[in-house]
């Protein structure tokens, strides 16, 4: 593992999306109406029709936004790989589901908060970069294209993160684990901004987290296919584990109160670990 710097992801450019509102059942309660934040939808830097901010991008576990950065290049490419992975299984169910507006925010955000973190390595890798399809991605959602053509993008971008992943995890599988252990503690953070005593207050940050646990059990599930008999046993156990989360993160778009909080992904981060200890 080296531990050469990861470099800061660059911010990119947003526009804002009108505030929602969604209605969450409380446990044995009335309904109780939560006002959403804005979310921020990305806007190509060529249109100039619209007021334009930038989103800061906060480095490390547990910055809102931003790319995991721990000090090991290799796991952070990897880790990040997953934000990816997550934010577009985010977006992509909430398309699917008729929620266009937040599909289309949750598809940009791998372009704008996290691909400027990972191009170096992709490159020293000689892997294939995939920013233009992420690119694509978000401009197909934003004209209004047909799902089978955002669809055939988003199945692009996953085949090069699947060889880039390849590509890096090669020598050491372990830290594919140590990857999803960051992954967690960074959906566990924004579990915490965004779970408020079981009401979603911030369902842009729930979904976030929701997207990561999709992500990490799609990674587990490769790996429990693994002919490593340690690799294998620790994909069990993760998969085990983040079953766990199931209460927590039941849906995209939750309608019942949430029991869930930050510290259960912790706890689920640190069993995954700890079952992967075997793993060379």
């Amino acid at each position: 593992m080296s531990n050469t710097p990861v470099r800061p992801a660059q911010p990119r450019r947003w526009t804002t999306l009108a505030a929602a509102s969604v209605s969450l059942a409380t446990l044995g309660t009335a309904h109780a109406e939560v006002r959403l934040p804005q979310l921020p939808i990305y806007h190509h830097p060529a249109s100039q029709d619209a007021q334009l901010w930038t989103v800061a991008s906060e480095g490390g576990e547990g910055g809102e936004s931003g790319g995991i950065t721990t000090g090991d290049d290799t796991v952070d490419f990897l880790a990040n790989l997953l934000m990816i992975e997550g934010h577009l299984t985010s977006g992509f169910a909430l398309w699917t589901a008729g929620d266009h507006d937040n599909g289309q925010a949750h598809m940009g955000h791998p372009y704008a908060e996290v691909y400027a973190g990972i191009e170096d390595k992709l490159k020293d890798l000689g892997a294939a970069q995939f920013e233009d399809e992420l690119e694509a991605l978000v401009d197909a959602a934003a004209a209004g294209k047909p799902d089978t053509d955002l669809q055939a993008l988003r199945d692009q971008i996953f085949v090069k993160i699947d060889a880039a992943r390849k590509a890096a995890a090669a020598d050491e599988p372990k830290d594919e684990f140590t990857a999803i252990v960051n992954l967690l503690r960074k959906a566990g953070k924004e579990y915490g901004d965004g779970v408020k005593a079981g009401a979603v207050t911030d369902l842009h940050e729930y979904q976030d987290a929701w997207g990561f646990v999709q992500a990490a059990k799609a990674r587990a599930t490769v790996l429990d296919q693994s002919e490593n008999a340690s690799v294998k046993q620790a994909a069990e156990t993760t998969l085990r584990t983040l079953a766990e989360l199931d209460e927590a993160v039941p849906a995209v778009a939750p309608e019942a109160a949430l029991p869930g909080e930050e510290s259960w992904f912790l706890a689920a981060a640190a069993k995954i670990e700890l079952g992967a200890y075997k793993v060379k």
